[in-house]
């Protein structure tokens, strides 16, 4: 059980890692004011430099 602190920890970041892709596109939008098109620009790119690594 002394391992308990340390998966909650890993378990929290990987479920934010997983949410932030959905929410990223609303911010793209609505704070930044980009367009669909700009906003899918910036999610290929970043698909790419994940796939570089």
């Amino acid at each position: 059980m002394p391992y308990i602190p340390a998966k909650l920890l890993y378990t929290f970041l990987f479920a934010c890692q997983g949410s932030a892709p959905v929410y990223l596109g609303l911010f793209y939008s609505e704070q930044l004011g980009l367009k669909r098109d700009q906003i899918g620009l910036l999610a290929a790119i970043g698909k790419i430099r994940n796939l570089t690594y």
